[in-house]
């Protein structure tokens, strides 16, 4: 179970992450993924087939920034990245937090 912040901010980020999709990539297909990672980190992965992040964006990108402090926030990392054949990734982790054994 994610606590109320973290639902919020990752809600937030991803909701970003698909807005940049829709207003700045010029892609046809997005890719979402889930996962989880030893039942410890919940991982979401937008993926796009855009035109990818120009140098400018990745330097200047205000967007982008509050994405990773949106996620540092809540103990997690985004990652923005590239690709060489178009499109960009972001990934989202978050650490899920321990269930404590009364509540099970």
């Amino acid at each position: 179970p994610l606590t109320s912040e973290q639902r919020h901010n990752v809600f937030l980020a991803f909701k970003e992450s698909l807005t940049n999709v829709v207003r700045h990539s010029n892609a046809t297909e997005v890719r979402i993924r889930f996962s989880l990672e030893a039942k410890e980190q919940l991982l979401i992965w937008i993926e796009d087939n855009g035109h990818g992040l120009s140098s400018t964006v990745r330097e200047n990108g205000e967007g982008l920034s509050n994405l990773c402090q949106r996620m540092e926030r809540i103990g997690g990392q985004c990652q923005i990245a590239s690709q060489q054949a178009g499109g960009v990734t972001v990934c989202l982790s978050v650490p899920l937090a321990a269930i404590p054994m009364t509540a099970r």
